[in-house]
């Protein structure tokens, strides 16, 4: 049965909302893709002490992130709360974080930073399975090994939130490549077949690649293990609810000379692959920093997707994810999705790509029916006032009475 829109909610670090002026009317943005708090040092790829941020190694920054330990880290909340704030004091936004709590998700810093700007945050449930001590701790761990108790366990702690009253909105973000793995493919059917049982229409994201990896072409190669487990599940009809994030852009750069002239050519090789997702119903997220400095001709490519009537299955999301994305550290900031958008002119549809899919996507939640409970009464034989049934009564003689008065006036008379 289709919901009425004004009876659904939203699912923040702060709850569930609805849906009003104060919370989500008239936003310009919802940012889909962003890492706010964040910790891949893990990634770091040099044994040797690392060196601090500087613009003069920005060029390299922007090829290899992970060269720079401290590039991998986004974990101040003064920092944050200041660069988000370089944008939402001149737009009202939104903003969907899509890291992991094994890539360092901190709930209680997503929450506070909600309260000081004043915007919405919307954030995903996943439970990491740690495969090093999983069958040294087996006991404690037995859970992710039987999909029935995997299942009752992910829908409890799902519907409850966290302890700190935070809802989530989302189940994921889930890397592709992951599904490879026989116990994170478990994982996933478990959380499909949640999906299916539930009356409400639950966003489910699927992350390409990791953010450390961005481009890597592996992602679309494995995008047919995911095509394979839609099918296992029966869950073609779900489409539309599946949101593909973090998707590879393959540019392609050539040069020719003609007539003495340098041509600079740049291609994106899998464009055709990109339309045949779309059509197919997905909800893809492109990021701007995915563009890898091809800003212009990423572009040309998102007119050409609203033009040919995309505009309702893609989001354009800044996707931070680095510090060097942001403006403290050399990068354009969060305000580069508004300069964005300015590129595309006034295209129609340019709502839907901005705010409106998200909008959709993310109002799901229906509001928890309060059932009425049947009060039992009880009426004093003695001077007929109603009370609940379960108030303390006075007994003397055998009889019944509401109060010490009630028991003085009858034997007065």
């Amino acid at each position: 049965m289709d919901m009425v829109l004004d009876e659904l909610l939203f699912n923040t670090v702060l709850g569930s909302r609805p849906y009003d002026e104060k919370n989500f009317q008239n936003l310009d943005y919802i940012l889909c893709d962003e890492h706010i708090f964040q910790d891949l040092s893990r990634f770091y790829e040099d044994d040797f002490l690392s060196p601090q941020i500087s613009l003069e190694i920005l060029s390299s920054l922007r090829t290899k992130p992970h060269s720079i330990s401290s590039n991998l880290v986004l974990n101040d909340l003064e920092e944050m709360t200041y660069e988000i704030g370089l944008l939402s004091k001149n737009a009202r936004i939104a903003i969907i974080e899509t890291t992991t709590f094994e890539n360092g998700k901190d709930l209680a810093k997503l929450q506070k930073i909600s309260q000081i700007l004043g915007i919405p945050i919307f954030t995903g449930f996943d439970i990491f399975i740690d495969k090093k001590t999983l069958f040294q701790e087996s006991l404690k761990n037995q859970v992710f090994l039987n999909k029935e108790a995997f299942l009752k366990k992910l829908s409890l702690e799902f519907s409850l939130g966290s302890l700190d009253g935070v809802k989530f909105a989302f189940i994921g973000p889930i890397y592709i490549e992951n599904l490879v793995d026989e116990l994170e493919l478990l994982k996933c059917e478990a959380y499909f077949e949640l999906l299916k049982k539930s009356k409400e229409k639950i966003p489910i994201f699927f992350e390409f690649s990791l953010p450390i990896i961005n481009g890597n072409s592996y992602g679309l190669e494995g995008f047919g293990l995911l095509e394979k487990l839609i099918e296992k599940s029966q869950l073609n009809d779900y489409i539309p609810q599946i949101i593909l994030v973090n998707f590879p852009l393959n540019w392609h750069i050539s040069q020719k000379e003609e007539s003495k002239k340098f041509e600079l050519t740049v291609e994106l090789k899998n464009e055709d692959k990109i339309m045949k997702i779309l059509g197919m119903g997905f909800q893809i997220i492109f990021d701007v920093q995915s563009s890898n400095g091809n800003e212009h001709f990423f572009v040309e490519f998102v007119k050409t997707l609203i033009k040919r009537g995309f505009h309702r299955n893609f989001s354009i999301s800044f996707g931070n994810k680095f510090k060097h994305h942001l403006k403290k550290y050399g990068g354009v900031g969060f305000k580069q999705i508004a300069d964005f958008r300015a590129q595309l002119g006034k295209m129609e549809g340019l709502d839907d790509i901005f705010r409106d899919n998200m909008m959709k996507i993310l109002r799901w939640k229906t509001m928890e029916e309060v059932k009425p409970i049947a009060i039992k009464k009880w009426i004093c034989p003695h001077c007929q006032k109603e009370f609940e049934e379960n108030i303390e009564k006075f007994r003397k003689f055998e009889k019944e009475f509401c109060s010490i008065k009630c028991l003085r006036n009858f034997f007065s008379k």
